[in-house]
């Protein structure tokens, strides 16, 4: 079984391409059994969020039971470096019991570039080298290669994830609504993975358990979803060329 998390589709188009080409089944880890101690290989996939893995990507993994024979891979995708965001899950996973075998990075373009005034648009060239990345990881996994290479510790993913350095990471990135815009649609209540938002007197209210994933940013028709009440301009929106909004629902 795969599982995966995402945001705006990159992680999706990965966990779905590989569970193809392996013959394996897909889920979204809100859907996502905790005890798959049944599978003889598990994988999760899912995004890089200020040098870690998600928040709720790590609540998940604490509560993951797996075989201890189980063949166990974590695939992430980031726009900049990973930091932590290996290890957070290989730690919580080898805690209750299993190992993970094999890990791999994806770039991808960084949903989060608008927070530092850049669009994501422009990193659409890191998409090329997907396909040939994909088929080999696809023939490692196949083949049980055992390769953490990329799960380390690094400077980087420790500081931004001490209790000083968190909040900043997550203000840099934190979504506002902007009412005059807002039609009160629900498009952003249906990508959000958290059930985060909702929709009262006609317009989104954003509740308090955001993962900083931006699918709310991205998908929102109107640009009523804001990053630190900045305008998102329009042809700063981003989702996988892939992956689809009705995909991006389905969970």
């Amino acid at each position: 079984m795969i599982l995966y998390f995402s945001g705006t589709g990159n992680s999706l188009y990965v966990a779905r391409s590989l569970a193809q080409a392996l013959g394996d089944s897909l889920r979204h880890i809100n859907n996502a059994p905790a005890d798959l101690t049944q599978e003889k290989m598990v994988g999760v996939v899912y995004p890089v969020y200020t040098y870690d893995a998600p928040a709720a990507v790590k609540t998940f993994a604490d509560t993951l039971v797996l075989n201890k024979d189980a063949y166990v891979f974590v695939i992430v995708t980031c726009g900049s470096t990973p930091g932590n965001a290996i290890l957070s899950v290989k730690q919580r996973v080898e805690k209750n019991g299993a190992s993970v075998a094999y890990s791999r990075i994806v770039s991808m373009p960084d949903c989060s570039a608008p927070a530092m005034n850049n669009n994501p648009n422009d990193q659409l060239n890191k998409l090329e080298p997907v396909p040939a990345l994909l088929k080999q990881m696809t023939a490692d996994i196949q083949a049980r290669k055992h390769d953490l290479q990329h799960a380390k510790c690094t400077a980087m993913g420790t500081i931004m994830n001490t209790r000083a350095m968190q909040p900043i990471g997550i203000a840099a990135v934190r979504q506002h609504v902007n009412e005059d815009k807002c039609i009160g649609c629900g498009i952003c209540t249906k990508v959000c993975p958290m059930e985060n938002i909702v929709i009262k007197d006609k317009k989104a209210l954003i509740g308090d358990r955001c993962t900083q994933c931006l699918a709310c940013v991205h998908f929102c028709t109107q640009q009523a979803m804001e990053i630190r009440h900045k305008t998102m301009p329009k042809e700063w929106q981003y989702h996988h060329p892939g992956v689809t909004l009705k995909d991006m629902m389905l969970r």
